[in-house]
């Protein structure tokens, strides 16, 4: 199973388990400090994140 952050039906997961957080791919790149994300997606699925730092 995968939990991306980006699919409203992960909200479920966290409020079965009180400490588990669930963090999107840009949530966890402004953590580390980037900014200015642009995210691309192509239809095999394959992601290209860019941003800032």
């Amino acid at each position: 199973m995968k939990c991306s952050g980006e699919n409203p039906k992960d909200e479920k997961w966290e409020r079965m388990a009180a400490e588990m957080k669930i963090y999107t791919r840009q949530d966890l790149l402004k953590k580390a400090g980037f900014r200015e994300l642009r995210t691309d997606q192509n239809e095999k699925g394959w992601i290209c994140i860019v941003g800032k730092k």
